[in-house]
């Protein structure tokens, strides 16, 4: 992978090492972080490796900056996760939270170091309605409405909601009822991982977790997801800090059985190998040897992953087929047999059409708003 003295930088300090004397742009590796919402991690562990590195005072000041502003919404976020699941708890709903404030802190014990943009909660579909309508009551504004939608559960697998407040940040919760979009959907992965949820104690608020397996999981499969969207380089980075901490405790043989069984090997297989390439992350040998995947995909998807994690976006033909085959991308890596070709091409016509309702659904609603 041909990486600039800034992307080496950016890898380098993730990975807290100092022996890195290639002369790099500052200003560039700074909008590189910010790019990849990576500053608080990449402030604290310049802190933490003690001088080692010497960044100009104008990076570190802005980066302390920035890094003050996260640790400050992050606990406006945590504040608001903790009455939303309070509230959703006295109407009996069953709620996981997934990544954000409590991913942060299982992993590096602390919010502040890991950027949220929004919160992420997992439910069963069935509440799907009732959440909505105590979002509402809170103020909330979603992007869809679901009380119209007569087909949003063949076409969405999350709602996505936004308040605002006077003095703090813009609030964004996403409630989501599966991992996947529903042309995509895993129920049995999805059953076992509410069944494995535990209660865990943080803060003294009592969260239903997701399993490190299935957190394991879920992550990978949002690997796959995130070729279409900016942050690919902060997912690979979270599976790498994850690993660091639950690589001796996990069931690996639980994770192998679940990959084959949903198709999901191949994604497992690229997050770990991109977590070790560029983070040094490693895995076991046989689990490396169970999920390697073909040849071809291999050839196919380690060049195409490889362009994407540093990409900028442009308007130009060859991104607009990179992003198409990336939308798919999911789809094609389940592909483990001849069987499969037939399921994924179903699987790939449903997903386009659900691609071109959801841009629909979007050009209407900038249509609307264009009217006000």
């Amino acid at each position: 992978m041909r990486l600039s003295a800034e992307e080496r930088l950016l890898l380098a300090l993730c990975r807290e090492e100092a022996d890195f004397n290639v002369p790099a742009d500052w200003d560039r590796f700074y909008r590189l972080v910010q790019d990849h919402k990576l500053s608080p991690l990449i402030h604290h562990n310049l802190k933490k490796m003690g001088g080692m590195v010497s960044a100009p005072s104008k990076i570190m000041d802005q980066m302390r900056t920035h890094t003050r502003t996260t640790a400050l919404a992050n606990l406006l976020y945590e504040q608001k996760i903790y009455c939303l699941l309070k509230l959703f708890n006295q109407d009996g709903i069953e709620t996981i939270p997934i990544k954000g404030i409590t991913f942060s802190k299982m992993i590096y014990g602390k919010n502040m170091v890991r950027e949220t943009c929004d919160i992420d909660l997992l439910i069963r579909k069935k509440d799907v309605l009732k959440v909505d309508a105590i979002l509402r009551g809170l103020s909330f504004t979603p992007t869809r409405d679901f009380a119209v939608l007569k087909n949003w559960q063949d076409v969405y697998s999350y709602g996505h909601y936004l308040k605002d407040e006077p003095l703090t940040p813009r609030y964004i919760v996403d409630i989501h009822w599966d991992f996947l979009p529903p042309e995509q959907s895993r129920p049995a992965l999805l059953k076992k991982a509410w069944k494995r949820a535990t209660p865990t104690e943080i803060d003294g608020n009592q969260i239903m977790v997701l399993s490190p397996e299935d957190i394991l999981l879920f992550l990978s499969v949002k690997f796959a997801m995130d070729h279409i969207q900016r942050f690919l380089l902060r997912s690979i980075c979270d599976i790498a800090n994850f690993l660091k901490v639950y690589k001796e405790k996990l069931d690996w043989g639980y994770i192998l059985q679940e990959c084959n069984r949903n198709k999901i090997a191949t994604h497992l297989y690229f997050a770990l190998y991109f977590s070790e390439k560029l983070f040094g992350v490693d895995f076991p040998m046989e689990v490396r040897r169970k999920l390697k995947p073909t040849v071809i995909k291999r050839w196919l998807f380690k060049p195409l992953i490889q362009r994407r994690i540093f990409s900028k976006k442009s308007l130009t033909i060859k991104y607009s087929i990179s992003y198409l085959i990336c939308y798919f991308l999911p789809t094609i890596l389940s592909i483990s047999s001849p069987r499969d070709i037939f399921w994924s091409l179903k699987v790939v016509s449903r997903r386009g059409c659900c691609f071109i309702t959801k841009k629909m659904d979007k050009n209407f609603r900038k249509g609307i708003l264009r009217r006000f």
